[in-house]
């Protein structure tokens, strides 16, 4: 397998704290890294490149990026440089705008945004999809808060129901 990046560092919009580990799982993989790489062309059993060099392919596989939906400049927001819409932990952008998916940043630890990474746009959909039905009738929201080895958010069991004060319960 190659992995052939445009730029002279693999995932230079992650930016570099986590590419030694990236680095790291390539090689363990045996990817074929080549930085400062352009494609040009690709056909059904090869791709170009812009020195006209030719490698053979049976799959490619396209990323173009890690910037945000340009549909996202309808919220009137604060971004982070790649465009993606700056959230609370809970993730909410405006009084009544929560975001999810990879058009956000949430704050996921103290101090830290998340990455915009598979792991992190499923749990953060699932607690801006809480939150927004929570905040309706004004119940209070649940904050963003992944760990390494659980999900973002879990929901606790429903509360026993009481029956209101003053009716009939059977024994």
């Amino acid at each position: 397998m190659i992995l052939l990046e445009q730029a002279e560092v693999v995932t230079p919009d992650l930016g570099p704290m986590p590419r030694p580990e990236i680095e790291k799982s390539l090689a363990e993989l045996n990817i074929d890294l080549r930085l400062g790489t352009t494609l040009t062309s690709a056909d059904a059993h090869s791709v170009t490149l812009a020195d006209g060099s030719r490698i053979p392919a049976d799959a490619v596989i396209c990323t173009a990026g890690l910037h945000a939906s340009p549909l996202t400049q309808q919220i009137p927001a604060d971004r982070d440089p790649l465009g993606r819409l700056k959230a609370d932990r809970h993730p909410r952008v405006l009084d009544d705008v929560f975001t999810a998916g990879y058009v956000a940043t949430a704050l996921a630890y103290p101090r830290t945004t998340s990455c915009k990474a598979a792991s992190t746009p499923l749990p953060l959909g699932k607690v801006a999809g809480h939150n927004t039905a929570t905040d309706l009738p004004g119940l209070p929201p649940v904050e963003f808060a992944p760990t390494p080895t659980s999900p973002a958010w879990t929901p606790a069991p429903p509360a026993p129901s009481t029956p209101p004060a003053g009716s009939a319960t059977s024994s």
